[in-house]
């Protein structure tokens, strides 16, 4: 378990711990993507990269629909963290959404 230490506005939190937790976040993503699993699920005709795209888009879609009564707070968590790795949101979404199912 990794502690971490944030402080600030919601969107500051979210870039802090982002920042904190880019290493351990890359990682998470990189073995995700090439898992046995995701590997499993892939269609053989479509290429690895748009496949990654795809699910990218679907898992955005997903978590949209989730986020649109949110409090704006957890949004601006949401937008600091992508932000503080250096991502777009579609990857952490993409994240986000594995972590559900």
């Amino acid at each position: 378990m990794n502690y971490i230490e944030v402080r600030g506005t919601a969107f500051e939190m979210g870039f802090q711990q982002g920042r904190q937790l880019k290493e351990l976040i890359n990682e998470s993503y990189d073995s995700i993507i090439d898992s046995p699993e995701i590997h499993y699920v892939k269609p053989f005709i479509i290429p690895e990269r748009l496949f990654v795209s795809l699910i990218k888009k679907k898992a955005t879609n997903l978590m949209k629909g989730v986020l649109r009564d949110s409090d704006q707070t957890y949004i601006d968590r949401l937008n600091g963290i992508a932000e503080g790795l250096g991502v777009d949101l579609k990857k952490l979404f993409l994240l986000q959404a594995l972590e559900i199912f």
